[in-house]
Parts: C-alpha cells; structure tokens; sequence
C-alpha cells in the first residue's frame, strides 16, 4: 500500500501537493461510529498513557435528528489508537444524575486506571483497564458545582479544579476533601505527589502552590498585561520542573503562554498567522520532552512544537468534503505518533492517528469522515463515503486488492466480509479511506 505524508506548514485546507518540511504524517480515520437506531458517536474528550487510551463519546440524536447526548460511551484502545471497542456507558445521564450533562477533563493515568469528571459534581473511575466505571462522591457541597480539570500522581493522589475550589484525595477518589482556596476559577490542576499540588487561577494566571497539603501555600504574581489581555486560561500543561505551560484564549484568538520558572516570569508563544483568526486551544499532550502536539477549534488543524511550546506550527488533517473540525483531545502514545479526537458537527465525529511517514512520499489522498462500522465486525461492515456509484477496494495491510464492490446510489454500503480472515483491512474509495478489523 502507498504511504502518504502531510507537512507541518500552514497550510490551504486540503493542501495535496508534496512540501519540504520538518515532519510529515500518514494520517487514518481510527473510529467513526453512525447507528441509525442510537444515533451519531461524537467524541467529548480522549487521554493516553503510553499504548493506553480512553475516549469518551456521546451518543444520540435530538427530536430534530442533531446530535444529543443521550447517553455516554467509554471507549478503549490498548494498540496506541489503532483499534477502539466500547466498554461501558452512562445511560440518560441527565435523569440517571440530575443536572449531568457533559464532561469536561480526562485522564488515562496508566493501563489500569483512568478519570473523568464533569458537571453537577460528577468525577467517573476506572480501577480496571475500563472494564468498569465507578461514580465518585464529592463532598456534599459541590454535588451540583462543575469540575473542569482533574490530575492524579499516582491511582491514590490526585486534584481536580472547580469554578470556586479545587478538591484533593489521597485513596483514589473515594473521599475528598475541599481546599482552602475560593473563588480563582480552578480549571488547571496537578497533584506532584501526597500532598504536593498546584493549581492555576483561569482568570489572572497566579499559580498556587502547596506541599504539605495547603497547611502552607505559595503563589506567584498575576500574569502581566504585556504578556497577555483579557483572557481565560482553561488548561495547564505542568511539567515535572519550573516548566508551565498554560492555554485557552484571550481577546482575538487561541492562546499558549508558558513559564519556565514556576510562574515568576511568563511569555506569549509564537503562533502561525493564521492561527489568530481561530478559537481556544482546547487541548495538549503531557510534557514529556520538547514535542508538543494541541487541539484547537482551528478547522481541522493541529498544532505541533518541537521547542517545549516556544513556536507552534500547523499540521492540517486532511478530512474529506471541505469538513473542518476542532480537536478537543490530543495523545502520543509513542514518539512519531499522534491520536487526535475531532467532533463532527452534525454529524458522528472521528478519531484520527497519525504516524511519521518516511522521506520523498507524496501527499495524495484524503481521510474519509465516516469509515466503518460496526468495528470490529464479524459477519459483515458497513461503510459511508461521500461520492456513490464509485468502486471501494478492500485491502490488506500490505496493500492487496480481496474485494471490490461498487457504492450504490443512496445509502451506506453493507459489506459481506465473512470469507476473509482475521486483521486488519482498508476499504479505498477514491481518494477516501476507512479501516476496519474482521474478527
């Protein structure tokens, strides 16, 4: 099968042409999930730790055939985001939890143990590689409060920051305990270890720090207006270190500052020109070493740095039809590999992986938004692509033709793939892709 590769420039949107640039990506549609009974997949939020990632979709359709969020499925990949199979689901989680209606950080902690938490109090646990998810008790006060950030150092300790105080627990989140800190607008929050915690003031970018469990706390000074104006700091990226980096938006665009030294100094990344006609940046890979990959609410586009969030530059995915898309969650779960969720409006969304392609391949195909479901499949899959009446050629992974079958005029195509072995196939149509696996 042929390569394919994009360049991290900025870009025309849909760019097929080949370009001399610092990396280059193949990129394919992983999960794109459309059932006509329970209605559109749409991811909300997606976390990896290593080759373990979680994605949390919501699923269903409004009376007017939109998008809803009737209910909430867990979804897992252990093969860094190759493959992705339901676990579990939050069903009618408005009536199941009074006032739940969405969730708003993630993490994947480790192969085992992953969180989430939301609205009206809500904080989710996985203890068991997603097998299972438990809800959390807050502490009464904050049972209708929203909770925006969540981090943990290890399965025991961890933090998550709210719109009035941050909550702390040191047994994984079956007790928690307010901190004495209010009214800072907490979204970004990380826990370094028992006891040891930061959080970030969304609204002024002090950073408040504690390693006795707020028996004492530091705080830095208010990010200056040189730096930046009006703005909201939805998320912190804290490293290891003195290394902080902090995103959202201010009065124009998206927004990346970062400090090197805890929060004493800070300065305002470098953007690409274009980025500052586009929305927040939503969301960043841990720090792990000076490559950064960011989710924004940039038509379809991901940011990429290579200098720990010094200079940022585009890396577009190249989505079928003109579609364009926010990531909302982004992963690596290995160098030269990244794992980005993209919702679709009005339609299901998709999870996209990309890994780093070799020199001299061109660019010369689109990814298709739809793909194939149900995935994996056994007696047969079913597949969407945009132009009908047009051969699909069903591929192995060394990039033989086994079938081919024409698209009808309306509708999806019903597959019957109960002759072929077990693995992993490509279903090529046009310049539109979809992967699936037969069981």
């Amino acid at each position: 099968m042929k390569a394919f590769r994009f360049c991290l420039i900025p870009a025309l949107f849909l760019l097929l042409v080949p370009q001399v640039c610092p990396a280059q990506y193949v990129w394919q549609v992983t999960h794109s999930y459309r059932d006509d009974t329970t209605g559109d997949y749409s991811p909300i939020l997606m976390s990896c730790s290593g080759n373990h990632c979680t994605a949390i979709m919501g699923v269903g359709r409004d009376s007017a055939g939109k998008p809803a969020h009737n209910w909430f499925g867990f979804f897992r990949s252990d093969d860094g985001g190759l493959s992705w199979r339901e676990q579990s689901h939050v069903a009618n989680p408005g009536t199941t939890y009074p006032g739940f209606t969405y969730f708003f950080a993630m993490q994947q902690l480790d192969s085992s143990n992953a969180v989430a938490v939301g609205d009206s109090g809500n904080i989710f646990r996985t203890v068991d590689a997603g097998v299972t998810w438990k809800r959390q008790t807050p502490p009464q006060d904050y049972s209708a409060a929203s909770l925006w950030g969540v981090h943990f150092h290890d399965p025991m300790n961890g933090i998550v920051g709210a719109a009035d105080r941050p909550l702390t627990t040191s047994d994984g989140g079956e007790h928690w305990t307010l901190a004495p800190l209010t009214r800072l607008a907490i979204q970004g929050c990380h826990c370094y270890g028992p006891g040891k915690f930061a959080v970030l003031s969304e609204l002024t970018g002090q950073i408040y720090r504690t390693s006795d469990n707020w028996a004492t706390i530091d705080s830095t000074p208010p990010i200056p207006e040189t730096v930046a104006q009006q703005f909201s700091l939805r998320r912190c990226n804290f490293g290891d270190g003195d290394t902080i980096i902090a995103y959202g938006f201010d009065s124009k665009s998206g927004l990346i500052v970062r400090t090197l030294d805890g929060g004493r100094t800070w300065e305002k990344c470098s953007l690409p020109d274009a980025f500052y006609t586009a929305g927040p940046v939503i969301a960043m890979t841990p720090i792990s070493d000076d490559t950064l990959i960011a989710g924004c609410d940039c038509d379809g586009k991901l940011l990429y740095s290579t200098d720990l969030a010094h200079t940022w530059q585009f890396d577009t995915v190249p989505i079928s039809n003109g579609f364009t898309a926010s990531a909302n969650g982004v992963g690596r779960p290995s160098p030269g590999v990244i794992v980005a969720s993209m919702p679709m409006p009005g339609g299901p969304g998709f999870i996209v992986r990309g890994t780093l392609a070799t020199a001299g391949v061109q660019l010369d195909h689109t990814l298709g938004i739809a793909g194939a479901y149900p995935n994996p499949a056994n007696e047969s899959v079913t597949l969407t692509f945009i132009a009908p009446d047009e051969p699909v050629h069903v591929l192995d992974v060394l990039g033989r033709e086994l079938l081919q079958i024409k698209m009808p005029q309306q509708g999806p195509l019903s597959l019957n793939i109960a002759s072929l072995p077990a693995g992993i196939y490509f279903a090529q149509h046009g310049r539109e892709r979809a992967r699936f696996v037969k069981e």
